[in-house]
């Protein structure tokens, strides 16, 4: 990261960091986590069931809720409904699936385009993009777009959000923690 303080976000982080970070945090905690689906991301950005249907995470100011870079710290921002900081603005966030349109059928919780669907969107070069969620600057939670996998460094408003693909029993939760040491 640009920015050595563990209150700021990490980046830049191109897709496949992002994957490897998901992967090891899985194999050390025993818990298994992902990059979210575009679906996922978009859902927990609007606030889940406990949306008021704003525009930003959590307001239809901007300034309420997001930054317009990624040098700030987490969490100085007011949360969405879910509690969720830093949905809008901060940085963009990878998503797990590829960029592509959106079929015309009606979807629950889809999971984006296959390799070969012809709904995927290429770049320039013909090469497959990433999806990318998360307003930069002043824009709303729908604002999406397609990135190469290995990303340029230079672009440095480039993170990660994950999600928890299952959440473990009691049991299972204080089996892992004593894998996880304390700082």
């Amino acid at each position: 990261s640009d920015v050595k303080d563990d209150s700021f976000p990490v980046a830049p982080v191109n897709w496949f960091e992002s994957q490897q970070f998901v992967l090891r945090l899985s194999y050390l905690t025993g818990v298994m986590f992902s990059l979210p689906t575009e679906a996922q991301w978009e859902y927990a950005a609007r606030g889940g069931e406990k949306s008021h249907g704003t525009v930003f995470a959590g307001s239809n100011t901007f300034s309420e809720v997001g930054w317009s870079d990624y040098k700030h710290p987490v969490g100085m921002k007011k949360p969405n409904e879910l509690g969720i900081y830093d949905m809008s603005g901060l940085v963009r966030e990878w998503c797990s699936g590829l960029y592509g349109h959106y079929p015309d059928t009606l979807q629950v919780d889809p999971t984006g385009p296959a390799e070969d669907s012809p709904l995927i969107i290429r770049n320039t070069e013909d090469r497959l993009c990433r999806a990318v969620r998360s307003p930069y600057g002043n824009e709303t939670v729908t604002n999406r777009k397609g990135e190469t996998p290995e990303l340029d460094k230079e672009f440095k408003s480039y993170g990660l959000r994950i999600a928890c693909l299952e959440i473990p029993k009691k049991a299972e939760q204080e089996d892992t923690a004593a894998v996880i040491p304390p700082k």
